[in-house]
């Protein structure tokens, strides 16, 4: 017969909660067909260079989102959005609050991952981002409007931080002690 201490037990909720929180999958991040295939190349080209694969950051996503659907809407293609954002700006908006390396590639007028991959591979700075060691996380988008000059526009925003493993880190150090 054994005698349960609550401190004790109380320890060892904490510690299978905390081991439950590690484990589980971050926030699902939604790509389309085209996306996932510029992901995947973008991987795969990292990976014949000995690179690690990069995560795919929910929140590098909903930035890289965001600014694909402004520059379709409102018709214009730079790193600088035309409210004066930045890419720091513009992540740090999205919540990707990291004090970390930030790159970002665009690319324009293609409708197909594959297309916006070659496009970014061809260009030797844009290449350069694709196969930096610094990268931990990716965060890839394509907007469409065809009153648009390009119509299709494409957003790939890289981070230092893989925040799913990050989030997981910090799951364990947030749980109350008892």
């Amino acid at each position: 017969m054994g005698i349960a201490f609550p401190r004790q037990r109380g320890w060892a909720l904490a510690m299978l909660l905390a081991a439950a929180l590690a484990l589980r999958p971050g926030p699902a991040v939604a790509l389309d067909s085209e996306e996932q295939v510029a992901f995947d190349s973008i991987n795969a080209y990292r990976a014949q260079y000995g690179l690690p694969a990069l995560v795919l950051s929910p929140t590098l996503t909903a930035a890289a989102a965001a600014y694909s659907r402004s520059m379709a809407d409102n018709n214009f293609f730079s790193h600088i959005g035309l409210d004066g954002s930045t890419l720091r700006s513009r992540v740090q908006a999205a919540g990707y609050l990291y004090n970390t390396w930030l790159g970002e590639n665009l690319a324009a007028g293609r409708s197909l991952g594959l297309e916006a991959f070659h496009q970014w591979q061809l260009s030797p700075p844009h290449n350069a981002n694709m196969l930096s060691a610094r990268w931990q996380s990716i965060g890839i988008a394509r907007a469409y409007n065809p009153a648009s000059r390009y119509h299709w526009y494409w957003v790939m925003v890289l981070g230092g931080i893989a925040e799913a493993r990050e989030d997981r880190q910090m799951a364990w150090q947030d749980q109350p002690a008892t």
